[in-house]
This record gives structure tokens, sequence and C-alpha cells, in this order.
């Protein structure tokens, strides 16, 4: 996972910055030395550290996908839990090769994920062709950016702020429309005369708060990264490995974003799924959901 427009192409002395994938064509560096550990990785632990959304990819699919090989049934995989597939595997290979596509996969699975839960909350309660609509302006929307950011990137002529708007915006978009329908839930509940402390609106509204408590920490070790890289490579040369791989602090971000994004796939998947209203199919007392 990308995020900010840091650029730290000046290493330290003593190495010379050179690896396989050289020379770097991405917008976009971190405060981890390229290729200090091996010739064909520029960043090591920023690479390893999107095994993070893979693995919340996995354990937040459906139970009818979980246990007995179905893990590996791509095909029926919910677009939430691919795009987080998309998110680990594109930010993984742009760290390990800072090159210019691999920067445009990652940032087009930042897009796929938020907009997919977006468009699932927000077009939960809509008619068809409102929903057909959103759907179609969101699908633009993203697909107008991911294309400035591979032809403006390239050339300098484009910078991350697009990105991060775009990015930012499908995030912010998210929590209101959370918090309205977790209050619905309890409307509703106390509507239907059902009394006592509402269990499910508790565990939902705690699990989102989790969720941002995870983006917001990323986010803070994020900029620690940038503003302070010069003074954690010193502590990190004087550490040495392996405890120095606890200070890079972007591998942290893509852990502590994968968290985060888990609890909402959950959360959102929940409140969606219980928008679904069960209809009888003519002619029989069977239910079926609609």
């Amino acid at each position: 996972m990308n995020g900010m427009d840091h650029n730290f192409d000046t290493p330290p002395p003593g190495f010379s910055q050179k690896g396989y994938w050289s020379p770097q064509t991405s917008a976009s560096n971190f405060c981890e030395i390229d290729y200090e550990y091996t010739h064909y990785i520029a960043e090591l632990i920023n690479t390893l550290s999107n095994l993070a959304y893979i693995w919340q990819g996995v354990i937040t699919l459906p139970k009818s996908l979980r246990g007995g090989g179905r893990e590996f049934q791509l095909w029926q995989w919910p677009v939430e839990n691919l795009a987080l597939l998309l998110v680990g595997l594109g930010s993984a290979a742009f760290h390990a090769t800072l090159l210019h596509e691999m920067q445009i996969i990652d940032e087009s699975g930042m897009y796929a994920l938020v907009g997919a839960l977006d468009y699932r909350l927000w077009s939960s309660n809509m008619g068809e062709p409102t929903r057909l609509l959103f759907g179609m302006t969101l699908a633009t929307a993203i697909s107008g950016v991911i294309g400035w950011n591979a032809v403006g990137t390239e050339d300098g002529k484009a910078s991350n702020f697009v990105h991060l708007v775009l990015f930012i915006g499908l995030l912010t978009a998210l929590w209101p429309k959370v918090l309205y329908m977790i209050r619905q839930g309890r409307d509703e509940r106390k509507t239907q005369g059902q009394k006592g402390p509402d269990d499910t609106a508790r565990r939902l509204m705690y699990a989102f708060r989790m969720g941002v408590v995870f983006f917001f920490s990323g986010f803070a070790v994020w900029i620690v990264d940038g503003k302070f890289c010069d003074q954690l490579r010193e502590v990190r040369h004087w550490l040495g490995p392996p405890g120095c791989w606890s200070l890079e602090f972007h591998g942290w971000w893509h852990f502590l974003t994968a968290l985060g994004a888990g609890n909402f796939v959950r959360v959102v998947r929940e409140l969606t799924e219980a928008k679904t209203v069960p209809k009888k199919t003519a002619g029989n007392g069977h239910v079926k959901a609609s």
C-alpha cells in the first residue's frame, strides 16, 4: 500500500541502492534502505508485511468459503476479499520492484477495496437504476484517477495528491453510512418492541471503532516514517537485524491498515446482509432470500 508522497532516494554511505529492478521508476520511495538485504527485493520488510492483507482477505471470507480448501476458489470470493488480495499482491510487487507499473497496481487495489465497501454500503437500499448509476459513477471516478496516475506520475506531471484525495474521500464516505445503519438497526429493534441491550449494535460499533483505531495508528506511524527517516535509519543501523526490523514503520502501516480493513469488511458485510429481506416463494412455504 502506497500512502504518502515520500521519496528517500539518497542512500546512506556504503549502500549503492542498485538492484535487480533498478532504476526506480515509481513516484514514491520509502524510508527502508533499498536492496539492503537482497539484490532481488528493493524493500524487503515493506514487501513481506503485505502478507497482512492477504491474511485478512482469507480470514474475512464468508463461512461458506472457509475450510476444506474452499479458500482457493477465488472465482467465488466477494469483491472486497478479492480487493484485499489485490492490495497485498500489488503492494508487495510495488515495494519489491519500485517500478511505476507496480505502483499503479498497488494504488488500484486500494481504490478497489474502499470503493467496493462504499458501493455495498451506499447501494444497499437503492433501487436498481440508481444502484447502476451510482456504480458507474464510482467506477468512472476510480478509473479516471488510475489513468491519471498511470500517465501523469511516469513523466512527473502528476503527484500523489490526486491519489490521496480519491483514497481519503472513499475512506471518509464509509463512516457516516456505517454509523447511520447501526443506529437504524437499533431503531428498528425498538420499533419491534425488543428490550434490553442491543448486543449486535454494540459488537458492530466496537469492531468499527477498532477499525478506525487501526487506521489512525497506521497513519501515525506512516507520518513518523516520513518525518524522522534519518533518525530511524541511524537507530536501525545501531540495532542491526532482527531488532531493527521493528522500526520499519511503513511495514507497520501495512499491518495496521490491514487489520483496519479487515474490521471494515466484516462490519460492512454484516450491515448490508442484514438489509436482505426474506420473501416467500410462490406456491410453497419455503423462504427465499431476496
